[in-house]
């Protein structure tokens, strides 16, 4: 019993300790620690302080997600010393470590070896994405973590007919709708799966599908709560009515667009998994196929303009992080310069993310051809119930996306996340390792190390150009007592210190509640300011955002 059990069992420990030390090194190196917020921290770490601080839940700023889940979980992390952000980011570091186990979970649960898991799961560690958005209070990590927890247990109970796990399974999409609502599209799949595996007789199909529509009134009455009771004063796209489509051609077009844009992000998470499931090999002519398939592809993304990072918001052509000051987001100057061989690292990382994709469709393509039929037939092997809850809860997810999308009119790369386990689990469902290729799993390990690297300096380099900002932020308000109402300081600093749902832009301004913009918080020199204070950017990459500068407004007749 007992050398049963090690020999089954010692594999998958080894494999999570490895995947944890994995993670703690990645965010060592990348030191989140820092009382600040990243992009949108301020509205959903604002919650989380009216928590703590008595008045309950209020989201301070405009907002799309439900968020309770996210604000409960980040108040815990700072009961034991009061607010931070840093305690924040150690809450979505937790949570995303969480999710990274319960990815090895599925994949080893639906037939994958121990390598084939661990390799899956740490392309997910290393994503430039994920690692980026871990290390902040942003919704799209903590998500994609409950989303990756509840369809394990979901898949189990499909598969074992278990109830606890049905139960647990559950209670965990649910809170993944109090996160971001879209999480419905976990329970809308599960209904699909539960009335095929009940061969579509009324009564089953009608309870399976009881959780999404609970799900949906979940939603519905916690919107409408936020909006009636005042707790959220600026609440967007918070009712169905809001998403129907009133121009289906601009629809069809925008979305066919943005998907394949998206896709080459999606692919690059599978190279690693793609050559150890050999989906790259077999006869000369198919490789020589397919590698010109991929070639034409990559330069048509190139002669479009559809490189890598085509899509933008976190990762950008010189660094990660969006660059919210008024120079740099809304002006558009003063924007780091990309050199010859940064053009020529997006061209490779384009054409690997153009290869997991074309392998993805190619295998996705003839999974379906062989599942499909055999579970309306009523039979399954294993790795099927992940595969279609995988394939239903995605295309419902990017539907969603692509609806929001269309009302608001803008995507963000940041919305891909929660599809990189969906991609890679759809790969894994049931895939086996044709035989050891050792050659492949040199490539995909130094295909992970690269990405990870990378990744981590570029991630630490966001972190540190934000602590020098805050730096110098705090240096006008505390060390010369200038009042935030006359900073321009950028998108986070003003709505943290300025907020007002009823503000007014002003033209000239930044529409992000600038009252006074005596002074201005940029990367270069503008007109009609000049520089007052100049702060160097401690850097890993010789990229990206090298320099803070204060600049103030010259007044009428000065310099004459």
């Amino acid at each position: 019993m007992i050398e049963r059990w090690e020999t089954r069992c010692k594999p998958d420990v080894l494999a999570v300790i490895a995947i944890s030390a994995t993670w703690l090194i990645l965010v060592w190196a990348v030191d989140p620690i820092g009382d600040f917020p990243l992009n949108d921290d301020w509205i959903y770490g604002g919650t989380v302080r009216s928590i703590l601080t008595g008045g309950g839940f209020r989201i301070p700023g405009p907002s799309v997600p439900d968020l309770l889940t996210q604000a409960l979980w980040g108040a815990v992390f700072c009961l034991p010393f009061g607010f931070s952000y840093t305690a924040l980011r150690l809450s979505t570091i937790t949570l995303a470590l969480l999710g990274l186990w319960f990815c090895y979970a599925l994949a080893r649960d639906n037939g994958s070896s121990p390598r084939l898991a661990f390799i899956a799961t740490a392309s997910i560690a290393v994503n430039p994405l994920y690692l980026a958005l871990a290390n902040s209070f942003m919704t799209d990590v903590p998500f994609m973590a409950l989303l990756v927890a509840a369809l394990f247990f979901l898949v189990r109970f499909l598969r074992d007919e278990s109830w606890p796990a049905l139960a647990a399974g559950l209670v965990i999409a649910l809170l993944a709708i109090l996160t971001r609502q879209i999480g419905v599209a976990i329970l809308a799949a599960f209904a699909v799966a539960n009335a095929i595996k009940y061969r579509f007789r009324i009564a089953p199909a009608l309870l399976g599908a009881l959780p999404a529509v609970a799900g949906v009134v979940i939603h519905l009455l916690w919107q409408r709560e936020l909006m009636v009771s005042g707790r959220a004063p600026s609440v967007m796209f918070s009712g169905v009515s809001q998403f129907i489509p009133r121009d289906l051609v601009r629809l069809a077009a925008g979305s066919i667009h943005l998907t394949i844009d998206i896709a080459p992000y999606i692919g690059f998470v599978l190279v690693p998994v793609v050559a150890v499931i050999g989906a790259l090999s077999g006869s000369p002519r198919r490789r020589i196929g397919f590698g010109a398939m991929c070639v034409v592809a990559t330069i048509l993304l190139w002669w479009s303009g559809g490189l890598l990072p085509s899509v933008g918001n976190v990762i950008g052509v010189t660094g990660l992080g969006p660059l919210t000051q008024r120079d740099t987001y809304i002006l558009g100057v003063n924007l780091p310069q990309a050199g010859v061989w940064t053009t020529g690292f997006w061209i490779a990382a384009t054409a690997l993310g153009v290869i997991g994709a074309a392998a993805l469709a190619a295998i996705g393509g003839r999974d379906a051809a062989r599942r499909i039929p055999r579970l309306w037939r009523g039979g399954t092997e294993r790795g099927d119930w992940l595969w279609i809850m995988a394939a239903v809860t995605g295309a419902g997810y990017w539907a969603s996306v692509l609806l929001l999308v269309y009302r608001q009119g803008v995507c963000f790369d940041r919305y891909i996340v929660p599809l990189l386990p969906i991609a890679l689990l759809l790969l894994l469902a049931g895939a086996t390792e044709p035989d050891r290729r050792p050659g492949w799993t040199v490539c995909a390990g130094a295909v992970l190390v690269l990405t990870g690297g990378l990744s981590v300096a570029a991630t630490a380099d966001y972190l540190s150009w934000n602590r020098t900002r805050w730096a110098a932020l705090n240096h006008l308000t505390r060390d010369l007592g200038i009042p935030p109402a006359r900073i321009d300081g950028s998108w986070e600093f003003n709505g943290t210190m300025l907020f007002d749902p009823d503000y007014r832009a002003s033209p000239g301004k930044s529409l992000w509640w600038v009252r006074r913009d005596d002074y201005m918080l940029a990367s270069g020199p503008l007109p009609g300011y000049r520089e007052v204070i100049h702060y160097d950017v401690p850097k890993l990459l010789p990229i990206g955002v090298r320099q803070v500068v204060v600049l103030e407004r010259i007044l009428e007749g000065e310099g004459r």
